[in-house]
């Protein structure tokens, strides 16, 4: 696998970003001095990352089956971005869908 700069990562990580996060992006870029230097990733994170991990865990516990993959693709992405503090608290998430 090849090296990527992380100026480059950053660049490369706005193509797959969607929803309120290009909406904040895109005025970030406006009014930052440099919308891609060091603390791009810090502001990113500080913006996004505990705004809700109440709201991800009753994400969680709301979610059900509405077919076997895309329970699974959303349980996934809901458990990385909550991570729970144990196997028994995710299996217990799953098993309530």
């Amino acid at each position: 696998m090849q090296e990527v700069k992380p100026s480059k990562k950053l660049k490369l990580g706005f193509i797959s970003i969607e929803g309120k996060v290009v909406n904040w992006f895109q005025y970030y870029r406006q009014t930052s001095k440099n919308p891609l230097g060091k603390e791009f990733s810090e502001v990113l994170m500080r913006r996004f990352r505990d705004q809700g991990s109440g709201i991800l865990y009753a994400r969680l516990a709301s979610i059900r089956q509405m077919g076997v993959e895309k329970y699974v693709q959303e349980f996934e992405l809901l458990v990385s971005q909550a991570k729970p503090n144990s196997e028994d608290q995710i299996l217990a998430y799953f098993m309530k869908g």
